[in-house]
C-alpha cells in the first residue's frame, strides 16, 4: 500500500494500477530524475540535451545512454522544423548533429535500409531526407543519421565514424 500511495503522490500511475505496473513504472520514473544535463524543453513538450562538443555517433549515444537518455529521433516534419530552430540558436548553420537512426549494416543488420533506435524502420523514401539522401550507406560505410542547418530542416547519412555534435532526448515516459 505504501509503493501505490508514493506512485499516486507522484502521479506516476492510476489507483487501479497492479504491484507490478506500479514498481515498474516508479522505477521508470525514479531513472528520471534528476538529470544534471542542461535540458530544453522545445514545444512539443520533449527535453533534449545539445551537445556543446563533437563526437562519433557510437560515443554520441553512449553519452545519451550514461545520462538516461537516448539519442533524438525527430519523427516528423514538425518536430525537425523544431531541432532546426534551436540548433541555429546555438551554433554556427555548418553544425552537424547526430541523432537516434542508422542503416542497418551499421546496427549488426540485414543491409538496405535505415532503422531508429527503438527499431522502428525509416523508409530510404521518407519525406525526412533531404533531396539526395540517404546515399552513403550504399558505399559500404557504417551510415548513421544527423541534421544540420544546410540541409533543409532534413535528415542526412554519413559515416558514423565522423566527429559531430549530437542530441540526446528524455525517455517518454520520463514526463
Amino acid at each position: 500500500m505504501r509503493i501505490l500511495s508514493v506512485a499516486l503522490f507522484l502521479g506516476v500511475v492510476s489507483a487501479d494500477a497492479d504491484t507490478n505496473q506500479i514498481v515498474s513504472q516508479l522505477a521508470k520514473k525514479l531513472q528520471c530524475e534528476p538529470n544534471p544535463l542542461n535540458l530544453t524543453t522545445l514545444a512539443n513538450g520533449k527535453k533534449y540535451f545539445f551537445s556543446a562538443f563533437e563526437v562519433d555517433w557510437y560515443e554520441a549515444r553512449r553519452f545519451c545512454e550514461s545520462n538516461k537518455m537516448h539519442l533524438a529521433a525527430p519523427k516528423t516534419v514538425e518536430e525537425l522544423a523544431l531541432f532546426f530552430e534551436e540548433t541555429k540558436k546555438v551554433t554556427s548553420p555548418e553544425a552537424c548533429w547526430w541523432v537516434w537512426a542508422m542503416a542497418a549494416s551499421a546496427g549488426g543488420r540485414e543491409s538496405g535500409e535505415f532503422w531508429w533506435g527503438d527499431g522502428e524502420v525509416l523508409a530510404e523514401n521518407s519525406a525526412l531526407w533531404s533531396g539526395g539522401d540517404p546515399n552513403d550507406a550504399k558505399k559500404g560505410k557504417n551510415v548513421c543519421v544527423y541534421v544540420n542547418n544546410q540541409a533543409n530542416e532534413k535528415l542526412r547519412d554519413y559515416s558514423c565514424a565522423e566527429i559531430q555534435r549530437f542530441i540526446c532526448q528524455l525517455p517518454q515516459y520520463c514526463y
